[in-house]
């Protein structure tokens, strides 16, 4: 979900029209905005233990 949003992000409100909702795969702010997004929200799991096997 915090990449899509990050996606919408790249598009500001002013840009927007009935053909232009998205970003262009070219756009340069995509990459970087979806990962820190990403990296943001990412959730390391829990180590698991020989015990808990």
């Amino acid at each position: 979900m915090a990449a899509a949003e990050a996606i919408a992000g790249c598009v500001a409100a002013d840009e927007l029209t009935s053909s232009y909702i998205i970003p262009s795969v070219f756009d340069t702010r995509v990459a970087p905005a979806v990962a820190a997004a990403v990296q943001a929200t990412a959730v390391t799991p829990p180590a698991v233990t020989s015990e808990e096997n």
